[in-house]
């Protein structure tokens, strides 16, 4: 990514007030254990590690936007 990594993205997301209630599910081919902790630790609302299982992901990607549409609004 021209910006940086995903983190730093992440990071940046949840350092603006209009862009910070926007959930973040970070799927990634990195090392699964220290890459969890820190996406989390960032405010991703769920880890996957590559490969994913794709029902698994759905699933996730589903409660994820649901949860989001009941609590959030979307930024203007």
């Amino acid at each position: 990514m021209p910006a940086g990594n995903g983190f730093v993205v992440l990071d940046r997301l949840q350092k603006d007030d209009k862009l910070s209630t926007i959930p973040v599910i970070v799927l990634t081919a990195r090392d699964a254990q220290s890459s969890e902790q820190m996406a989390l630790r960032s405010g991703a609302a769920a880890f996957f590690q590559k490969p994913a299982d794709n029902a698994d992901l759905l699933s996730v990607i589903r409660a994820t936007l649901s949860h989001a549409e009941g609590s959030t609004s979307l930024p203007s």
